[in-house]
């Protein structure tokens, strides 16, 4: 009965695409494809992948984004250090990366802090935002965090933890919202420092919003929705009180403020993901959401609950990693020209 409904539900949208982090050299895990019965179809290179219809595929891993065509040929290398997304824009025609540089903010000491790319379907870098000059004059600050990329960037600490980057999509007529999250314009996402908007030629933050649902706004891909709704994976609910911690999905309309929806378990102690976490809104009705061990979920809006839940399943003693994001998307022209 699993099986049919999982058929029912994944049927009209052929496969999902999984990027699984690898280490640096593009070995062991990359990013894999499982159709809609869950059985893997393609493992690829990266940590990180954008599939095109022609074959061709985009991958990252920590020091380089690769261009490889359908024949598995390298087009063209980004070098960097790359962590959490690889999206496209809405016109499919550049590519946003999250990158890492060395800098200071406000005379403090040097820190890793994260770099936003543009990038052409060429290779070339087009445009490029350093947090830490970005920064000055914003109010919001980050508490002092690790940095995990100590071996690329040797600093001790960094001074922002974005992790996520996407392009504000074409609104629904008639849709309303702030002039700062227009279509065109850019929305981040940052451990502690809270949802930022950029705007088109990546050159200024617009706004800020930290929300007051989450503890120390502890959420992962914040994006923003047809609809004009900010939504985001809460990994530590504000309401997360002596001890009892949980996630939640969190849908806030950016013209009241005011949260529209909240997709929890019921107790809420029964989901919690710590750390990753990511959203899909994958029509009017249904919300696809992953956590830190793979598991994926799928919310109805019409039946207001949870209608199904699975796993990514792995090879027989493969160790068990985390993912960053777990997509549901229509690889049918992409699989069949490879």
């Amino acid at each position: 009965m699993r099986l049919i409904f999982c058929l029912t539900f994944l049927v009209s949208f052929k496969s999902l695409g999984v990027a699984f982090p690898g280490p640096k050299d593009f070995a062991v895990n990359g990013c894999r494809i499982f159709d809609a019965y869950q059985v893997e179809r393609k493992v690829l290179p990266g940590e990180r992948c954008i599939f095109l219809n022609n074959g061709d595929f985009i991958a990252s891993n920590t020091g380089t984004i690769r261009y490889f065509t359908a024949r598995d040929e390298i087009k063209w290398t980004v070098k960097g250090v790359f962590h959490h997304q690889l999206n496209l824009t809405t016109d499919k025609n550049r590519i946003l990366a999250i990158g890492s540089v060395l800098g200071s903010l406000e005379q403090e000491e040097p820190k890793r802090y994260d770099q936003l790319l543009v990038i052409g379907m060429d290779g070339k870098v087009l445009q490029t935002m350093d947090m830490h000059t970005a920064l000055v004059g914003v109010n919001t600050r980050f508490p002092p965090m690790h940095n995990p990329f100590k071996s690329e960037i040797n600093v001790p600490f960094e001074g922002s933890h974005v992790n996520s980057f996407y392009e504000i999509p074409p609104l629904k007529k008639g849709v309303k919202v702030p002039s700062y999250a227009q279509p065109g314009n850019y929305i981040i996402n940052s451990l502690a420092l809270g949802v930022l908007f950029i705007d088109k030629d990546l050159k200024k933050i617009l706004a800020t919003w930290v929300s007051p649902y989450a503890t120390r706004h502890n959420t992962h891909d914040a994006q923003i929705t047809t609809e004009g709704k900010l939504i985001y994976f809460n990994n530590l609910s504000a309401n997360s009180a002596n001890g009892n911690y949980h996630s939640t999905i969190d849908e806030v309309d950016l013209m009241t403020k005011q949260r529209t929806l909240e997709i929890k378990s019921n107790p809420g102690v029964y989901f919690y993901s710590r750390n990753c976490g990511g959203v899909q809104v994958l029509n009017d009705d249904l919300i696809m959401f992953s956590h830190v061990i793979v598991g994926y979920y799928v919310y109805s809006r019409a039946t207001k609950s949870i209608i199904y839940s699975g796993n990514a399943p792995f090879a027989v003693g493969e160790r068990l990693v985390t993912a960053q994001q777990i997509k549901i998307m229509d690889l049918t022209e992409f699989l069949k020209n490879r």
